[in-house]
């Protein structure tokens, strides 16, 4: 994490907070520390103009990632169990959407200088990041195909990922073709 780049004012205006932590401790709760993000609240009266008025229900969309072992069910059952009164009075309810376990690879030295390498020679330079924050479905590979993973992102680091602004540098597109072609060329020889 230490090799990793920090810039504090820069990652604080990309993501409009006015501070963060420390470079060790973001990186930490990044890559580290699951999540529990409330991607979207609706209640009460969203349209034009004003109403008065007192909410009857709340509806809110709620995501959590998972690292390490945890385990899903173990997750739902503990949510389950803290909104459980509530459950039982029919003022919650919870609907789930799907899930995704959470994966970790352990990788040898050899293939990570491997990797290292071959992104290092298509680029000119790489960044290993140790953990990839964020959800994607990785235990096909590591828990059911029982081979490690590797993820190479091609796109630039501020892309805005997921947003509606989301981009690609013209340099991050050609930097993933070489990246792919010398892939190929070294582990398929």
């Amino acid at each position: 994490m230490d090799k990793l780049p920090y810039d504090k004012k820069q990652i604080c205006a990309q993501l409009g907070l006015s501070t963060i932590p420390d470079k060790i401790e973001f990186y930490e709760r990044l890559m580290y520390r699951p999540t529990f993000n409330i991607a979207g609240i609706e209640s009460g009266y969203t349209g034009k103009g004003l109403k008065t008025i007192i909410p009857h229900q709340a509806t809110v969309k709620i995501g959590c990632r998972l690292v390490g072992h945890q385990d899903i069910e173990t997750l739902k059952k503990g949510l389950e169990d803290v909104l459980a009164n509530e459950i039982q009075n029919k003022e919650v309810s919870i609907n789930y959407l799907g899930s995704i376990p959470p994966s970790t690879s352990d990788l040898s030295k050899s293939l990570i200088a491997t990797f290292t390498s071959i992104v290092e020679q298509a680029t000119g330079s790489v960044v290993v990041e140790p953990v990839m924050a964020g959800t994607v479905p990785n235990y096909v590979w590591t828990d059911i195909l029982k081979v490690p993973v590797v993820t190479i992102p091609y796109a630039n680091y501020d892309q805005h990922n997921h947003a509606p602004n989301e981009n690609m540098t013209k340099k991050d597109f050609v930097d993933g073709i070489r990246i792919s072609y010398e892939l190929a060329d070294r582990m398929f020889k």
